[in-house]
């Protein structure tokens, strides 16, 4: 059965420059993918493509033709596009039959999440279709954590992509690297953001001028997600490999993902790279998450910040 990865986030939480990692990353482990560019208005791409929309349909020709907005050419094309699924089998399949694994990058426009569309019928196709057993990998950038307010509405955008997509899921905080670099200050310690627990101290953290009204809301909006145990993070540094495995197990781990080498009993070969994250993964996966933790948040501690009975 094929695999792949659906990456979802606002602009700016670092898509893109996640697929071309994982695309790289997976080149070190041996792991055969292809990157599958989703977004028919990008202008610029860090990574290169197997399939682009983009040579199906491109948003921007789309607004100059049909006189619409950004966000009107961007919905017009993806309907397009779902219209369309024989240029994606035309495409995919030779993909699948190599056995390679789908990085599809998604868009980022909000509008996505919130109300089903060409988008998500182009994903059940791939599903039901094509048989690709999908999970939505949904970035969240590390830089909104420094906000109370705006920690909680990345925690509803994890939840209603949930919602939305009805696939495994991987929420993730991107770029902690800049938690030192940059000495970002957090509204909560980084152990509570990752697990997304105590949070009634996000009502707390909000400023002296906030209203009653907001922090009340706050404070219940932050009880519910608690008491259900609905979201959690894993931390992402794109450059560091031990963040990136562990990243990569747990998507492994939401997929069922097992590859056609482990599957059938083969050896790394003359791969030092992959033979020693594959030994990391196998030896202790959870000591792997706490030292990605302790990495970039030293000052926090990780006892049990990651149990590999969680669910991601």
């Amino acid at each position: 059965m094929p695999f792949g990865q659906v990456v979802v986030g606002p602009p700016g939480a670092g898509k893109s420059t996640y697929c071309a990692g994982l695309a790289h990353f997976f080149e070190l482990q041996g792991r055969a993918c292809a990157v599958v560019n989703l977004d028919p208005a990008a202008e610029k791409i860090a990574y290169e493509t197997s399939v682009d929309i983009r040579d199906l349909v491109a948003a921007d020709g789309v607004q100059t033709e049909l006189g619409l907005g950004p966000n009107g050419a961007l919905l017009w094309s993806l309907e397009y596009a779902a219209e369309n699924l024989d240029w994606f089998e035309e495409r995919l399949r030779p993909l699948l039959d190599q056995g390679r694994y789908l990085i599809l990058d998604a868009p980022g426009q909000v509008e996505l999440h919130t109300q089903k569309g060409g988008f998500q019928r182009l994903l059940a196709w791939l599903s039901q279709a094509l048989h690709v057993r999908l999970a939505v990998i949904c970035l969240v950038d590390v830089h909104l954590c420094g906000d109370a307010g705006k920690f909680l509405a990345a925690m509803l955008f994890s939840l209603s992509v949930a919602l939305l997509f009805e696939l495994p899921q991987v929420n993730v905080l991107s770029k902690v690297d800049l938690l030192n670099s940059q000495g970002l200050g957090l509204a909560l310690s980084f152990q509570s953001l990752l697990r997304a627990d105590d949070l009634e101290g996000l009502a707390d953290a909000l400023g002296p001028g906030t209203s009653p009204q907001l922090r009340a809301l706050t404070r219940d909006l932050g009880e519910v997600v608690q008491e259900f145990g609905l979201v959690r993070y894993v931390p992402l540094a794109v450059q560091d490999p031990e963040a990136m495995q562990a990243l990569v197990w747990a998507a492994d781990r939401a997929l069922g993902f097992v590859s056609s080498a482990s599957a059938s009993g083969e050896e790394h070969g003359d791969n030092p790279f992959r033979a020693q994250l594959a030994a990391q993964q196998q030896n202790n996966p959870a000591r792997l998450w706490e030292s990605v933790v302790d990495k970039y948040a030293p000052q926090a501690g990780c006892d049990d910040v990651f149990d590999e009975r969680d669910e991601l």
